[in-house]
């Protein structure tokens, strides 16, 4: 994603350490972005697309807590960032 296009810089939040990968963290930084972009897949990304937060349902599942999605499941990683992201909003309402 091209963040040239109007984004602003909101702050940067973790670190997270992956289940299977204890010597790694990672950090995650939040934008604001005043339409949706494009979005354009990597190789650490099986899916990808924009999600409302009214969307994410969490739920508890085989390995912890995970988002229910119209496509699927948000699980892992991903899941306990995006839970700490809804968190943060939350706190600063």
């Amino acid at each position: 994603m091209n963040l040239n296009y109007g984004a602003k810089y909101l702050g940067h939040f973790g670190p997270f350490v992956p289940r299977n990968r204890n010597n790694l963290e990672v950090y995650a930084y939040a934008f604001e972005i005043p339409t949706r972009l494009p979005l354009v897949p990597s190789g650490e990304s099986e899916y990808i697309r924009w999600v409302e937060l009214s969307e994410l349902q969490m739920t508890e599942g085989e390995y912890g807590r995970e988002f229910r999605i119209r496509d699927g499941i948000v699980w892992g990683l991903t899941a306990r960032i995006i839970e700490r992201f809804l968190e943060l909003c939350e706190i600063s309402k």
